[in-house]
């Protein structure tokens, strides 16, 4: 894979120092939000909608292929339909900077 100049793979997206500490510093100052609903708490997922997430998973992680499937697509492994809290969930991890959700999502797919 190559590099960028900087080291980071390309297309990856390096947040900037003062992006980082400010981003910090309103987490200790205010309290999180519910990544699914927006409900106020601390964590990333509120009780309910932890309960709807557990709710919209299979009992074992399977793969799938998306219809229509297009040519040279690799394997996808998913935990549950793209729909739903979880569609919520991995959308605000990808375009929302919520990185605090990777651990909750990678639990997902771990899990046995």
């Amino acid at each position: 894979m190559s590099r960028r100049a900087d080291g980071d793979p390309p297309g990856s997206r390096r947040q900037p120092l003062g992006h980082v500490l400010w981003a910090s510093l309103l987490d200790l100052a205010l309290p999180g939000r519910c990544a699914a609903c927006g409900e106020p708490g601390i964590g990333s997922l509120c009780a309910g909608c932890t309960d709807s997430l557990a709710g919209q998973l299979w009992p074992q992680p399977r793969v799938t292929r998306p219809d229509p499937c297009p040519p040279g697509l690799p394997v996808v492994v998913a935990a549950a339909p793209y729909a739903g809290i979880l569609r919520t969930l991995l959308t605000a991890y990808k375009d929302d900077d919520r990185r605090d959700l990777l651990p909750l999502l990678a639990a997902v797919l771990r899990r046995p």
